[in-house]
Order: C-alpha cells, then structure tokens, then sequence
C-alpha cells in the first residue's frame, strides 16, 4: 500500500468511523470465508456465514447497498492474501451484508460454455430477481442458487 492510498484510508476512516468499522468486519469476513471455503464445502460455508437475524449495528442500514458494494470492492481490490477481487468472494460477502441490513438477497453461481477457455464461471448477487452491481447482466446459465 503506497503512502497516498493510507493517507486516504486514514481520512476516510476519521470522516465516517463507522464505515471504516464495516470495512474492517467485511476484511474479517472475507478471511472467514476464505479459510471456510478450504475446509468445508461453498453450501456449508455460505451457511455459516450467512447471519442468523439483522445486524445490530446501523451502518449496515443507512449506508446504500451501492455503497456496501463499493466498500467492499475497495477491500478486495488491496489483492493481498485473501483479500482477492474473486467474483465468489465479492458475492457471498455482499450477501451477507445486504442481508444484514434487511434486504433478502439471493446468490448464485452460473456456468458458460466459451470456445477459450473452455469454461467460464462467475457468481452474482440478487435481489427482486434483478442482478445488482454488476457492470452488465451475467450472460450465464445459473447451476447454484443460494439459499436454494
């Protein structure tokens, strides 16, 4: 991380404490689940990460869910360890935040046939039945939904 870019950080957290506190428990969260996902199965490990009531902070309920997505791109972004922009990562987490803040989104994973390579996959978010935040509706045929 270069000294402009924790520069930002540090401003960013002094301006909104509590989005810098919900990126620090998405950060927690995407550890979670990277480890969940190699000891478990991806059904189990959207189980246990999937949160059980709402959340008892509110800045999972006043922050725009666009911007719950882009707190978590940033996170993702850093490219370090677990903390990978992979599609399946990005989905399961903003899952579990949209459903914290009382939306009832579903995930899903689609497959497509390509000529190279031979098989693409990518996993999304959506809610009302809508893909959201993604830069253009996924062009793939769903073999996973969560919760099914």
């Amino acid at each position: 991380m270069t000294r402009a870019s924790c520069v930002r950080v540090i401003r960013a957290v002094w301006r909104e404490p509590d989005v810098g506190f919900l990126a620090l428990r998405m950060a927690s969260w995407i550890v979670v689940l990277s480890a969940l996902a190699r000891v478990c199965s991806i059904p189990r490990a959207f189980r246990l990460i999937t949160p059980a009531g709402r959340s008892v902070f509110a800045c999972e309920k006043r922050v725009a869910p666009a911007r719950l997505a882009a707190v978590l791109d940033g996170i993702l972004r850093i490219n370090v360890a677990s903390f990978t922009p992979t599609c399946w990562k990005r989905a399961a987490i903003l899952y579990r935040y949209l459903r914290l803040s009382g939306r009832e989104p579903r995930l899903l994973f689609g497959a497509q046939q390509r000529e190279e390579p031979a098989l693409a996959a990518h996993a999304w978010v959506e809610l009302d039945g809508r893909p959201v935040f993604e830069t253009a509706r996924p062009d793939f045929v769903v073999v996973y939904r969560f919760p099914s």
